[in-house]
């Protein structure tokens, strides 16, 4: 029986051996299944991420699609062709055509063009021309390509003036240099007195440049008209003995012009007589002047306008053709009555 009890006793050692072994592996099998579980999760996770991430891309394309289709839209008619309206109508349609293709044209300004006009011909062959630029755009596309400090409306065509003086057939050809350099001169001059500030030597040097000009401007007096000591104006006086001293104590007379005043009483005067009630008068000016502020920065865009009826593209031209038929038969009934007769 001992036997049998060794036997037994090792035959258990083995079995829990085996067993040990068996829990260590299914506990390895259960790391290496719950590591693979985990990498799973985390490429399904990454894969979420990316299809969201690709949705969001997706939204976005779509929208951008979207918004160029309703800015193509926009661009097109919708309603009846240039030949098939009445005058009115037609001016109305070249209005929208002008705006369009300025939002259509746009990448011109990056060659160094501008639109002045645009000439197409219609489907029954009729000229149809656009012209772009207003005369109130003109000036203010010039004004805007001023040179900085000559926001003045004087001051950029007193700077053009001189080379425009110099092919000038009726001034006099021994005097004609003198004129110019006069110009020249005196668009210095003013260029200096409309600057903002001036240096310590600008302000010596503006007044015997402003002396210099008025004596060069009485020395065409002994050979021309109008020049000479007898045609210097109290202004000439005071830009050449006066302004200086005003320059040197304030470094600059711009800050006492009154031209910025007297434009905002222009329009006060015309907003009062013009556009309000005369009740009262400062609201009026107040109120006007805060919506300009406030919606200078904006403009209206044309509202396209579609026509879904039917009637206006068939029914329509029915209608009128059969009010043109009945009134040619009205008057047409009394001669054929006294024909009959």
């Amino acid at each position: 029986w001992r036997e049998k009890y060794e036997n037994i006793e090792r035959e258990k050692e083995n079995l829990y051996t085996e067993m040990v072994t068996q829990a260590q592996r299914a506990q390895e099998e259960v790391q290496e299944s719950w590591e693979e579980a985990q990498q799973l999760n985390n490429i399904l996770d990454a894969l979420i991420k990316e299809h969201h991430a690709d949705k969001d891309m997706l939204e976005e394309l779509m929208k951008y699609k979207q918004d160029k289709q309703q800015e193509h839209n926009k661009l097109l008619n919708t309603g009846n062709t240039i030949d098939s309206v009445g005058g009115k109508q037609r001016q109305r349609k070249v209005k929208i055509l002008h705006s369009k293709a300025e939002q259509a044209l746009w990448f011109v300004r990056s060659f160094g063009l501008q639109l002045c006009r645009l000439t197409m011909i219609s489907d029954e062959g009729k000229d149809v021309a656009v012209a772009f630029k207003e005369p109130r755009q003109r000036e203010t596309e010039t004004a805007q390509q001023c040179p900085a400090g000559r926001n003045n409306s004087n001051a950029w065509p007193l700077s053009l003036l001189p080379d425009k003086l110099s092919g000038v057939k009726a001034l006099h050809e021994d005097t004609v240099g003198t004129v110019i350099q006069l110009w020249k001169d005196f668009n210095a001059l003013y260029t200096k007195i409309n600057a903002e500030s001036l240096t310590e030597a600008e302000q010596k040097k503006f007044s015997k440049e402003a002396k210099d000009w008025v004596q060069m401007f009485t020395s065409l007096g002994n050979t021309r008209k109008g020049y000479g000591k007898a045609r210097v104006t109290p202004y000439m006086h005071a830009m050449a003995y006066h302004i200086p001293m005003m320059i040197k104590l304030y470094g600059s007379i711009k800050k006492f012009t009154g031209q910025g005043v007297e434009k905002l009483n222009d329009d006060a005067r015309r907003i009062t007589s013009r556009k309000s009630c005369r009740w009262n008068a400062c609201v009026d000016v107040m109120t006007l002047k805060g919506r300009q502020q406030a919606l200078k920065h904006r403009e209206r865009d044309p509202r396209s306008y579609e026509k879904k009826s039917a009637y206006w593209k068939e029914g329509i031209f029915a209608v009128r053709q059969k009010r043109k038929s009945d009134m040619l038969r009205e008057c047409n009934a009394p001669a054929e009555k006294k024909a009959k007769h």
